[in-house]
């Protein structure tokens, strides 16, 4: 017998551990986005606040955008650096100034009208326009020397207000509009920006390096999330980055971001079938996070990430056709560091070396498949992800996901958690109800990869609550369980082996079983079922111990039942074989038939007679319990069968109540009724007692009765001796009236002459009428 049980205990640990690697997948993804995407445009579009200085490395060459009938030609003199440095509040310059190494020169035509100016410096007010304070002189040599067009600067070279632009290094509106001049005159233009890279760095006054870039977000700002997801950003969000460039000639760009904090008040974020919907007092946030990203690939070779799911988060997992699992957050938090994550070509990775989870859950609903499915009570959870066995450190990945693939190594600590319910279908069991239980563990150790046993240790308590499901002890035998629990301790998981070691043990009631040769067995309610499973390490499970008693009806013939004890004791199965004993008590039932009734007519000298025979109602019942057994039980393979019980005493009560038995109206030849003699069977219960053999070779259950006797012979007397006169004749009747064993007997009770040897036959004939009915009958406990 294969009790696999313990599926639910992995099932339930393993589901948890997915969800564990699908909330650090999404961890991930509300932290770092493909740059440009317009994901990562809604992020730079909910910053608040920032400080923050950049090198702008100038490339030589003239640059020319146009606006409207205005355009503006951008002269770098050689490559060379500049600083710009900006103050940026309330989503809007503040203040910046544009510093540069060499002077460039900007000329600026509106309509017939120019000007050519070479700058040093420019500043600009809040806004991000051109200010007072620029450094700027115009060229007195050329023909572009009318300030007029200066009025129109602001509409080429004012800071863009979109942060998008101001933080990746293109800060002035026209930039992206701009095309590298191929000719003197412009007139044939290429693709090229003036910018070629922009380096965010800071240090302070005194040459101390500050951060490159700090950023504050505005509380109750969204962050747009693939596949409709958000974040709603609560107080104190911030982001540093200590190092940040960006190569616009090349596309690529890299940094250090030491710390970025978003404080939460709700969101929904989604990827991988799995949607987190965050409650409100939740923070996410990732340090020292080192970046790069060239064209179309994007990496991380270092960092961490740590986030806290406030009361009110759960999360929902649609990876089962229809079935939603659902988890209720009271409290998590967890820590990943080692972080590498590498997207190139369509195909991502996402690896930790080490990590800490430590989450409280509450009323969660998880299903695991179409039909297998469980409901936690209050969950604790404690994870502690580190290196496999087989790998060393220099190599450790903790959580690696790859294309939707999540492998976890660690181990889990101080696991407990309280099951409301759900339902498991279970091959060689079939489906198994859960009303309650608990799942409780010190240490355990996590490997994903391993196909058979991803969980191994020791479950120091597992105590489920079932009910009404079956248990298929072989391909032949079912036992029919109403409820049960089933209790375990200290049992063991080892690498290899889909089965813990160990004992379980089950109790409960049953409803009834099916199998070997008694058949189908019903039982009434109170039957009990008590079993000790255990198996030793590479072994099968064992079922050293087991008893199943109750009481049961055996179905006799239609409406009729025989009620018995059943014992089966000492049930021992082990590779497919088994034994037990087995012990009936028939203690009580109902047995009903009537014997035949007759109509005859017969004459003789002129007499005519008009016999009536009716029928008598008759019941046995047992007079004291009827026991059978103990007998032996075996079983091989899919082969039960029980030993034969033979030569078992029986005593029968056979209650007759008084009745009018035979009637016979005579009449003479002359006509009219001469006389009307009749039998009275008195109210009386004699015993029948014999012996029987159940459950012999080729009896298809049926019962064998012998040896049979009864007590005391039948009280009945005639009635109407008006007919004595003719004796001769009603006894001529009696001997030759075609009425049956039980009728010929009852009227030749008429005769006195024969009256004792009537009763007697009498007797013998609803004896054998009573036995032959019970031998004819079988036990069928189907009842």
């Amino acid at each position: 017998m294969e009790l696999t049980l313990d599926q639910t205990r992995v099932g339930v640990l393993m589901r948890l551990q997915s969800i564990v690697a699908s909330w650090i997948i999404l961890l991930f993804a509300t932290c770092v986005s493909h740059a440009g995407s317009a994901y990562l445009d809604s992020a730079v579009a909910a910053i608040k606040s920032a400080n923050g200085q950049a090198r702008l490395d100038l490339l030589k060459g003239r640059y020319l955008a146009t606006s409207g009938s205005s355009e503006i030609i951008f002269d770098v003199p050689k490559d060379m650096g500049s600083t710009l440095k900006f103050n940026y509040q309330d989503r809007a310059i503040v203040s910046a100034s544009w510093d540069f190494e060499r002077n460039v020169l900007l000329t600026l035509q509106v309509g017939d009208k120019c000007v050519t100016i070479s700058v040093k410096r420019l500043s600009y007010d809040e806004g991000g326009f051109v200010s007072g304070d620029t450094e700027q002189t115009i060229v007195p040599s050329g023909h572009c020397r009318d300030s007029e067009p200066l009025a129109r600067i602001n509409d080429f070279i004012r800071l863009s207000a979109d942060p998008g632009d101001l933080f990746s290094g293109k800060p002035f509106i026209s930039i992206k509009s701009m095309r590298r001049c191929v000719d003197a005159k412009c007139d044939k233009l290429e693709q090229g920006l003036p910018i070629r890279r922009a380096t965010f760095y800071g240090s302070s006054a005194d040459g101390r390096p500050l951060s490159a870039l700090a950023a504050s977000f505005e509380e109750g700002a969204q962050i747009l999330l693939p596949n409709k997801g958000f974040l709603s950003l609560g107080p104190d969000s911030t982001a540093v980055f200590n190092d940040l460039f960006y190569d616009l000639e090349a596309q690529s760009g890299a940094g250090l971001l030491h710390k970025i904090t978003f404080g939460l008040t709700d969101g929904i974020i989604s990827a991988d079938r799995t949607t987190l919907r965050i409650g409100p007092q939740s923070r996410l946030s990732a340090d020292e996070v080192d970046f790069a990203k060239e064209a179309s690939h994007f990496s991380i070779s270092r960092g961490s990430l740590t986030g806290e799911l406030g009361r009110g988060t759960s999360i929902i997992l649609s990876s089962n056709g229809n079935r939603d699992s659902t988890l209720n957050v009271t409290y998590a938090k967890a820590s990943f560091s080692g972080m590498n994550y590498d997207v190139s070509g369509g195909h991502e990775t996402l690896s930790f070396a080490r990590g800490v989870l430590a989450a409280q859950l509450e009323n969660a609903e998880m299903w695991f498949s179409e039909k297998n499915s469980v409901r936690l009570g209050y969950t604790n959870l404690d994870l502690v992800l580190g290196c496999p066995e087989h790998q060393s450190d220099s190599d450790c990945r903790a959580v690696r996901w790859s294309d939707g693939k999540v492998d976890v190594y660690g181990i889990i600590n101080a696991f407990s958690t309280s099951l409301l319910g759900g339902q498991f279908n279970i091959s060689n069991v079939g489906l198994v109800q859960i009303s309650s239980g608990q799942i409780a563990a010190d240490t355990l150790n996590l490997d994903s990869s391993r196909t058979i046993t991803p969980i191994t240790g020791k479950i120091n308590k597992f105590e489920v609550s079932l009910q009404g499901q079956d248990f298929e002890i072989d391909a032949s035998t079912t036992a029919h369980i109403a409820q049960a629990r089933v209790r375990a301790n200290d049992l063991i998981y080892k690498d290899g082996q889909s089965l813990p070691i160990g004992a379980v043990d089950v109790d409960g009631s049953i409803s009834g079983f099916e199998g070997g040769d008694v058949g189908k067995v019903r039982f009434d309610a109170g039957a009990t079922l008590v079993a000790h499973v255990e198996r030793a390490d590479g072994d099968e499970p064992e079922l050293t111990k087991g008893d199943i008693e109750g009481h049961a009806r055996a179905r006799m013939n239609s409406g009729d039942f025989l009620g018995a004890d059943i014992k089966i004791q000492d049930i021992h199965y082990y590779r497919g074989r088994g034994e037990a004993s087995l012990r009936l008590t028939a203690t009580d039932g109902s047995y009903n038939f009537d014997t035949p009734s007759f109509e005859d007519k017969k004459s003789k000298l002129g007499f005519k007679a008009d016999v009536h025979v009716y029928p008598i109602r008759l019941s046995p019942t047992l007079a004291e319990p009827l026991v059978l057994g103990p007998t032996a039980v075996k079983a091989s393979k899919a082969d039960w069968s029980i030993d034969p019980i033979v030569g078992v005493g029986f005593k029968l009560k056979v209650p007759i109540a008084e009745q009018e038995l035979v009637y016979a109206p005579i009449s003479p030849p002359t006509g009219g009724t001469l006389c009307a003699p009749k039998v009275i069977l008195h109210s009386q219960t004699p015993n029948i007692t014999g012996k029987l053999d159940v459950f012999a070779a080729n009896s298809g259950g049926k019962v064998r009765i012998y040896d049979n006797n009864l007590s005391a012979g039948i009280s009945a007397d005639a009635d109407d001796r008006g007919c004595k006169m003719i004796a001769d004749t009603v006894c001529f009747f009696a001997g030759n009236a075609l009425l049956g064993p039980i009728g010929g007997a009852g009227l030749a009770v008429l005769c006195d002459e024969k009256i004792d040897k009537a009763k007697e036959d009498l007797a013998n004939q609803i004896r054998d009428e009573s036995v032959k009915k019970v031998s004819g009958s079988r036990f069928d406990f189907n009842y």
